[in-house]
């Protein structure tokens, strides 16, 4: 090998490390709209309808995934306002963390379920929140009716019509 070919070979290697480096440093929001492009393309590869980014819910994450943060807690926030949530912590990737959701069945549920519509996510640090819920607009499942026991209802009226 050539003096010059060394020197293009390293040339390559140092532009595809400083590629490579340039991209693990998206930052906190670059992160987050890599995490939603991977679940959009996941709910359309299978027929669902991509998530819209909802600023507001996204806002209610970032706060959640700063507390998690500073007090050094893990969990689901008990003030949430939307019924849907996933956390997780260990990594600052979108993508890692669509994966690590993606193989954890009951957030996966979440990520994939047709009834949210909207989203919001965010990254502090390395603690994720995402929050989904079905928007206004979104068409209305119907709900199954539960089965009350007949006996119940008669014998106790007024505790039956709490659980309606």
């Amino acid at each position: 090998m050539s003096k010059i070919q060394i020197v293009y070979c390293l040339a390559l290697f140092l532009l595809g490390y400083l590629l490579y480096a340039a991209s693990a440093k998206a930052s906190p929001m670059e992160q987050e709209l890599i995490f939603i492009g991977t679940l959009n393309e996941a709910r359309m590869a299978r027929g669902l309808q991509p998530v819209e980014l909802c600023m507001e819910i996204s806002e209610e994450c970032r706060i959640w995934s700063a507390t998690m943060r500073e007090r050094r807690i893990f969990g689901h926030d008990p003030n949430r306002r939307v019924r849907w949530e996933n956390c997780a912590r260990g990594t600052e990737c979108g993508e890692t963390v669509f994966r690590m959701w993606r193989n954890s069945p009951g957030h996966n549920a979440l990520m994939m379920s047709p009834s949210i519509d909207t989203v919001g996510v965010a990254v502090e640090g390395n603690y994720w929140t995402m929050r989904g819920k079905r928007s206004e607009w979104a068409v209305e499942q119907p709900e199954k009716k539960k089965q009350r026991h007949p006996v119940t209802n008669r014998l106790f009226p007024r505790l039956s019509r709490l659980f309606r």
